[in-house]
């Protein structure tokens, strides 16, 4: 979770986390209030940061669905890098796209 000036901006989890080998984020979310405010940067940081130093972790993955381009251009920033992509279908019925990410301790996919 993350505060500004006492209010929760947002927040998201590590899942699926196995001692020395992969972390996995899930469900960044960070309110309407606090977006293009660096919340969100900070906040997966700090999941990557967990994930490396307090898992040993090799690697954390995340998935994302292709709805929403600054959370893309976000974990690009970040370092992660797409490795797969998977057809979904939205509640809508209309296609999405799950993008599989992933960030390695080295930096390379």
């Amino acid at each position: 979770m993350i505060l500004v000036d006492g209010d929760i901006a947002g927040f998201d989890n590590l899942y699926g986390c196995e001692f020395g080998t992969v972390c996995r984020i899930w469900n960044v979310i960070i309110s309407s209030e606090y977006r293009r405010r660096a919340s969100a940067s900070r906040l997966a940081w700090s999941m990557i940061e967990i994930s490396f130093a307090g898992c040993d972790a090799e690697r954390v993955d995340l998935a994302y669905f292709n709805t929403n381009l600054a959370g893309l251009l976000l974990y690009h920033k970040l370092g992660f890098r797409h490795y797969d992509i998977e057809g979904r279908e939205g509640p809508d019925g209309k296609p999405l796209a799950l993008i599989q990410f992933r960030l390695n301790r080295d930096n390379e996919v």
